[in-house]
């Protein structure tokens, strides 16, 4: 799956890595973390579940073979403990999901930064790049405490509901003893049977967080999967002229815009022909669209209008890899 996820990568178009939530620690943190969350939910949560289910009917069947009504009163109790055991697991999964883009953010800046790390050295801005590290990781780090503070509350409240619930339980099965309705064997069969299905009851509901879980993650997954690439960067169709090629270029009334700009003109049909043993200059202010041009050459954007040739051949027109293959930067 990590493969897949990591191929598909590498078949996007320039213009996804431009959005800042497509960053390069957001991307490595969901290649990490969805595909590990996504294998829990196929795997060991699927399992868990169907052998908790055989369990819930196998206890449940003894137990009302033994004593039909301490069956009944201890199911009457089952949403009660499963809510507070649900609760419980809800805010320890819950909390790592909310805090998840937090991370993600966090994680891109300090990879951003050890990227250009010289740069970072050169410009002596070490300390302002940790101090903006720590304040995005201050959001999770209080959202832990405040995590660590909801499952401390969320498992004292589970345990006294399963006390609670257990009291009432043994108090009705002596109170069914004094009256001559059941023998002590009878309750305490009966009895084992029935907690051994509520364990397994909030079981089950400390594990529907983390099927939730993975149901976000496979989600983010099949979207990643299915989103079709404007410029397929491994794309092996089209025409290759490799063969002749000689390395003229032709811009004519080409216009364009960075797909996260659109309303910031970079190019504003731009003409110019570029021939081989010739030079061809760019000069311009920063941002006029010199490296946009060759970015355009190697069509990693398409132009919004126009034509961008090279060897008489529209770039959409040609093979991908051969065209990029046939040109140096």
């Amino acid at each position: 799956l990590r493969h897949d996820l990591f191929v598909k990568y590498m078949t996007f178009e320039s213009g996804f890595f431009d959005d800042e939530r497509n960053g390069v620690g957001a991307l490595t943190s969901r290649l990490a973390t969805d595909a590990e969350d996504f294998n829990k939910v196929v795997g060991s949560v699927i399992s868990t579940a169907a052998s908790t289910l055989s369990t819930i009917i196998c206890a449940l069947a003894i137990a009302f073979v033994y004593e039909w009504r301490i069956a009944l009163l201890m199911m009457a109790c089952w949403p009660i403990q499963s809510y507070a055991q649900y609760l419980q697991a809800r805010s320890t999964w819950g909390a790592s999901m909310r805090l998840r883009e937090a991370y993600e953010v966090s994680g891109q800046s300090a990879a951003e930064t050890i990227r250009n790390i010289r740069t970072v050295a050169t410009l002596r801005r070490e300390e302002t790049f940790i101090r903006v590290f720590d304040e995005l990781n201050e959001a999770p780090h209080s959202g832990n405490v405040r995590s660590s503070l909801y499952s401390s509350l969320g498992f004292g409240f589970a345990m006294a509901c399963n006390m609670f619930i257990n009291a009432l339980v043994f108090y009705a099965g002596c109170r069914f003893i004094i009256n001559g309705w059941i023998g002590v064997t009878q309750l305490m069969n009966s009895l084992m049977a029935t907690m051994f299905a509520s364990m397994s009851i909030g079981m089950l509901a400390q594990i529907s967080p983390m099927i939730s879980k993975g149901a976000v993650a496979s989600r983010g997954i099949f979207q990643t999967l299915d989103r079709q690439s404007q410029i397929d960067g491994i794309d092996t169709t089209g025409s290759d002229a490799s063969e002749k090629f000689e390395g003229n270029v032709k811009f004519e009334d080409v216009k364009f815009s960075y797909p996260l700009r659109p309303d910031t003109k970079i190019l504003k049909g731009i003409s110019f022909d570029a021939l081989q043993g010739k030079s061809v200059a760019l000069v311009g202010a920063s941002g006029s669209g010199k490296s946009t041009s060759i970015l355009l050459a190697q069509r990693l954007y398409d132009a919004l209008s126009g034509t961008v040739t090279v060897e008489g051949l529209g770039v959409r027109s040609w093979n991908i890899m051969a065209l990029r293959d046939n040109m140096a930067i």
